[in-house]
């Protein structure tokens, strides 16, 4: 990939993260139960798994890892769940707009599949704007597909600038209903 590329990637995933900061950062307090797009998980649990890689060093997400048998599905659920619990609104926002520029990328995919991540992720929330709206800063980006084997199935992990593909599980890893 070249450079001038990864930097506007770079950008876009800034440009998302400071967006839904600024989302999160206006939503009122009954908003962060509202349910998302992201099965079982509420304005919190996707603000706390979207600042997670922020939050926590790598020897604590390693260790998370190991206590989900190896399970990253396991340990992402679990530690949004935990977290969201714990940590207060202004926290979480603070943790996704002070990183709008962290390098993190997922386990797989690399800093495309970084983008995809914030901008799927960032279109669950509660309003439908928000949720089913292109920003015009991505609206050019092409597809991103970060498929775990066994985990998720490919179309629920892939995403483009205008639409989102709801999430569905496959395979053990899958959360119990609520």
């Amino acid at each position: 990939m070249k450079e001038e590329h990864i930097m506007d990637i770079k950008a876009l995933i800034a440009a998302e993260r400071r967006d839904l900061a600024e989302m999160l950062e206006d939503l009122p307090p009954a908003a962060w139960d509202a349910p998302t797009l992201c099965a079982g998980w509420r304005v919190r649990e996707v603000a706390a798994h979207m600042s997670l890689g922020f939050r926590y060093p790598l020897p604590k997400i390693l260790l998370e890892l190991v206590k989900a048998r190896g399970d990253v599905n396991r340990m992402a659920d679990r530690r949004a769940r935990q977290d969201a619990a714990t940590m207060p609104t202004a926290e979480l926002v603070s943790a996704i707009r002070d990183n709008a520029h962290h390098p993190w990328k997922p386990p797989v995919g690399g800093i495309t599949a970084a983008l995809g991540h914030d901008v799927v992720h960032g279109r669950t929330s509660p309003s439908p704007s928000a949720s089913t709206a292109a920003s015009p800063k991505i609206a050019s980006v092409p597809s991103c597909s970060t498929s775990l084997p066994g985990r998720r199935s490919s179309s629920a992990r892939t995403s483009t600038a205008s639409s989102y593909a709801p999430t569905t599980w496959t395979g053990p890893s899958a959360p119990a209903p609520r």
